[in-house]
């Protein structure tokens, strides 16, 4: 994924209000990644037997049948195993007896055990208290100690090359299979709740889900949710009427919403209720946080959007970002459409990213629209002004999602970023 990761921090250096890094890299998938995706990996090599070597092509099949000698039934080895001698090491190191700066040793160090995944496990005599908690399953009441190289934690300081990166989004930045069921189970029962217990004018056609989990977008730990709270449309068929109920049917909301423990932090805001809800995965019992907007809307149907962009130009700026929520259907579908996995891994990388070192700006959609216009990018290197962008958002035209971003912060952690040793081959089109 390395050579598509460069343009979004790339463009800050000559562009100092757009980051975004496009990864391009080319990613390259495990056995046990091929194994457990038969349909991505449908042709398999039966000489393997039980390794169960899959491949996308047939014709890489066919190369690795001719490549592999063993696959012969004569083949016949010239010369027997050989016998694995142990190096006694001068000193207390791990690779060529160079003592490395970000290790630290203790005497009488016992043989270096295997390697770990990425991580070089040294066992020693210490105090069970040293041994690190992600390794007692493994070693039990063993001594452990050890040396990232990198380390499966949740740092992007932790990656180094390509490999590094795309086990660093699926262990740290995708959501599995179990968290999708739970956040999908958890949402509907919120809008079964809020059927049922809100009567007569304010009580909602229909909920839908939008943000990033509904948009395939959302990031493992911590994600955000807008359910749309569709009105009926005999009760509203205008803004205007809206706009003047809007505080009642908020509050409705959040009497119908404190009643239920699970609704944490519930608070009215301008437009919307916030709340949060924990959701645990089966099995794991681990949780994740989903944080909620849900903000009441018009109904509008099956209008033609360009309709409803005329009534937009012709109501105040006060009324107008209340015409947003009723377009979440054709702004989801933007998002969703003819998007390819690459590229949602692409945002879900770069939200971790955002979360971990700009937390309060941009907003998650900003950065979706930022990241799907330089990924269409195909034209020639290009110089970009100085000048505040402008992020269209492409439902509402007259909402520009860069306003409130701190741009100048976004640019200091990107060109950071960029020092990074994962970026160090990494090319971008973007100078």
């Amino acid at each position: 994924m390395c050579n598509k990761i460069c343009s979004w921090f790339k463009v800050t250096e000559s562009f100092s209000y757009v980051f975004l890094l496009q990864i391009s890299m080319v990613m390259k998938f495990p056995w046990d990644y091929r194994r457990a995706h038969p349909a991505e990996f449908p042709f398999l090599c039966k000489i393997c037997g039980p390794d169960e070597r899959r491949f996308k092509r047939e014709e890489d099949q066919q190369q690795h049948d001719k490549m592999t000698k063993r696959h012969d039934p004569n083949f016949v080895s010239g010369q027997g195993p050989r016998k694995r001698r142990r190096r006694k090491a001068k000193d207390k190191s791990i690779i060529d007896s160079t003592v490395l700066s970000n290790v630290n040793y203790r005497n009488e160090y016992k043989p270096v055990a295997r390697s770990l995944g990425d991580t070089c496990i040294l066992r020693n005599n210490v105090s069970p208290n040293d041994v690190s908690p992600m390794y007692r399953h493994i070693y039990g009441p063993a001594q452990v100690q050890t040396h990232t190289m990198p380390s499966k934690s949740g740092s992007i300081n932790s990656i180094w090359n390509e490999h590094d990166l795309g086990m660093f989004i699926r262990d740290h930045v995708e959501t599995d299979d179990a968290y999708r069921s739970v956040c999908k189970s958890v949402i509907s029962n919120v809008g079964d709740i809020l059927k049922n217990n809100i009567t007569g004018k304010y009580r909602p056609d229909e909920v839908l889900k939008t943000g990033s989990t509904a948009k395939g977008t959302a990031i493992k730990g911590k994600s955000d949710v807008d359910l749309v709270f569709l009105l009926s449309r005999t009760a509203y068929e205008d803004i205007d009427n809206f706009y003047n109920d809007l505080p009642t049917i908020l509050g409705d909301i959040n009497d119908a919403l404190t009643m239920f423990p699970q609704f944490k932090n519930v608070r009215v805001q301008q437009r919307a209720v916030s709340f949060k809800i924990d959701c645990r995965e089966p099995g794991t019992g681990h949780a994740h946080v989903i944080d909620v907007d849900l903000l009441p809307a018009v109904n509008f149907g099956v209008h033609d959007i360009r309709i409803i962009h005329s009534k937009m130009r012709r109501t105040s700026e006060a009324k107008r970002n209340l015409f947003t929520p009723s377009l979440t259907k054709w702004q989801r579908d933007f998002i969703k459409k003819d998007r390819t996995e690459q590229l949602k891994k692409l945002i879900r990388f770069v939200k971790y990213w955002k979360n971990e070192n700009v937390q309060r700006s941009p907003s998650s959609f900003a950065l979706e629209l930022l990241i799907i216009y330089l990924w269409n990018q195909e034209d020639d290197p290009r110089q970009f002004q100085h000048a505040a962008p402008y992020i269209i958002d492409p439902v509402n035209p007259y909402s520009n999602e860069a306003a409130k971003c701190r741009w100048d912060e976004i640019s200091r952690e990107a060109n950071q970023f960029l020092q990074k040793p994962l970026m160090r081959s990494a090319t971008s089109k973007f100078i």
